[in-house]
């Protein structure tokens, strides 16, 4: 079969548009290739036509087509960007290294620097409706002493207040609705152990109870994300194996699963029953996490760093050199 691919286009990088021929076929395409561009941290998906995807030195890229056409849009920096939230179809708020935030309120034809209150890094942002958003962040993985960050905004993004300093590096959140939430990340300060891994709210972030521990310094996980209020999954590393740590009881109590000779670095549920997770490998789930599928990617897309569903069968993951893949039909 002929490679659907066409070549990109290379324009100025504030206009350089990125094209593919046919977005409707089975199974995980290629919508950008390996090696195209700077590698992209994570990706966000507003409906299956409007996605933004974020990675270092500033790169936003930008499709409004389902993936048939990415525009790399002018962040302002070169400082790398992790995690992207789109809270409509002109809103999004992007955050990265340094305690950068940028937001925009015109599509993206211009992003914003914002004063976070934070200079460490900041990793994953969400927002629970549209004016009140959580971001969290905190030291390079194994740095010593782990410091972390817990952001919030009730302004939709025009100011954030540091809600928290606690000796550990948060890597991920999500919420169920907006009094319950988990974030997930590693260590305590000092590399005490059993680390705190996983920790959860029921007032709206107001405050934070650890509810899972791991008895490594080398844990970590990187992201969570919720399938209903009780369902709740989050993926990261352990030595030479994936970790995928699920809560039936919405945070409160977890259960774990290992993946052997794999990493995982993202998760995503759109759907109470099917999510996917990112990493080495692509891993599927039909029963909420309680069990995991591999599939294969396109030959070379791999590793990958971040993955956005929104629904069962529309999904995009993106990972190193500038890779995107994605999905119209679960990746069947």
């Amino acid at each position: 079969m002929e490679n659907p691919l066409r070549c990109a286009v290379f324009l100025p990088a504030a206009t350089a548009v990125f094209s593919v021929a046919s977005w409707a076929q089975p199974g995980w395409f290629i919508e950008i290739p390996y090696g195209e561009g700077n590698t992209l941290h994570a990706v966000a998906t507003r409906d299956a036509q409007t996605a933004i995807a974020v990675g270092v030195a500033g790169t936003i890229l930008r499709t409004d087509d389902g993936g048939q056409t990415w525009i790399s849009q002018d962040s302002g920096t070169k400082r790398g960007l992790n995690g992207v939230f789109i809270t409509d179809t002109v809103t999004a708020t992007a955050v990265g290294n340094d305690g950068t935030i940028l937001h925009t309120t015109d599509g993206g034809a211009t992003w914003n620097s914002t004063v976070s209150g934070t200079a460490t890094d900041l990793y994953s942002i969400l927002y629970v409706d549209s004016m009140n958003g959580t971001a969290v962040g905190g030291t390079p993985l194994f740095a010593s002493p782990a410091t972390g960050a817990i952001l919030h905004t009730t302004d939709g993004g025009e100011s954030w207040t540091v809600g928290s300093s606690l000796g550990m590096t948060f890597r991920g959140v999500a919420y169920s609705d907006p009094n319950n939430g988990v974030i997930v990340g590693s260590l305590d300060a000092g590399y005490l152990c059993p680390c705190t891994l996983a920790m959860q709210t029921t007032d709206g972030g107001l405050t934070w109870v650890p509810r899972h521990q791991g008895g490594s310094s080398t844990e970590v996980l990187d992201s969570v994300s919720y399938a209903d209020a009780d369902h709740v999954v989050a993926v990261g590393g352990y030595r030479l194996g994936a970790r995928i740590v699920r809560s039936t009881d919405g945070g409160a109590t977890w259960t774990e699963q290992m993946l052997e000779n794999t990493f995982l670095s993202a998760v995503s549920f759109a759907d109470p029953e099917v999510g996917f997770a990112v990493g080495s490998a692509i891993q599927r789930t039909t029963d909420s996490g309680a069990t995991w599928q591999r599939q294969t990617p396109p030959s070379g897309t791999v590793p990958l760093l971040g993955v956005s569903f929104v629904d069962a069968l529309n999904g995009i993951a993106v990972g190193a050199a500038g890779l995107i893949i994605g999905t119209s039909t679960g990746g069947e």
